[in-house]
């Protein structure tokens, strides 16, 4: 996986700066029911946050990992088939989990209301695999791969 730091792919405007939702983020009992309670209260802001300067809402979470996926299916459909690119690495737990939400969702009949909906919060180092397919036609088909299941989908639902 390429290894950089991209302030898109952060849930934090200045990661120095937790402010006070997040500085307390980790500061709950670790059992499921707490976690999957912690990430689908975070979900439920949708295109608000808590603390404007300190963090984007999950929505906006969305949109700024969805650019940096954009650019990296744009570069993979300009290179030739024996090039691979790979994607996003080290998201924290709320960018990838919002944007693994707000995509499923934008596939789906709207019935994902809880992230439990999709198998549960996503831990830091699991994985998902979007796949570009291009034909000799320059068509492209896009294919998200998460815990086990195939998900095909546009390049609109990046936003």
């Amino acid at each position: 996986m390429q290894d950089y730091i991209v302030p898109n792919l952060h849930y934090l405007y200045d990661p120095s700066i937790k402010g006070r939702y997040f500085g307390e983020w980790d500061n709950i009992e670790m059992t499921e029911k707490s976690i999957l309670d912690r990430i689908d209260g975070f979900l439920n802001f949708k295109d608000k946050s808590l603390e404007p300067n300190i963090f984007p809402s999950p929505l906006e979470m969305f949109k700024r990992i969805s650019s940096v996926i954009r650019s990296q299916i744009n570069f993979a459909t300009i290179t030739d088939s024996t090039h691979r690119t790979n994607f996003i690495n080290g998201t924290h737990e709320p960018v990838i989990s919002a944007f693994i939400f707000f995509l499923l969702k934008k596939m789906s009949d709207k019935s994902i209301t809880k992230i439990d909906d999709i198998g549960g919060p996503i831990g830091f180092a699991e994985g998902l695999d979007i796949l570009v397919f291009q034909d000799k036609n320059q068509e492209i088909k896009l294919e998200l791969n998460f815990r086990g299941k195939n998900y095909p989908f546009e390049l609109s639902d990046l936003g």
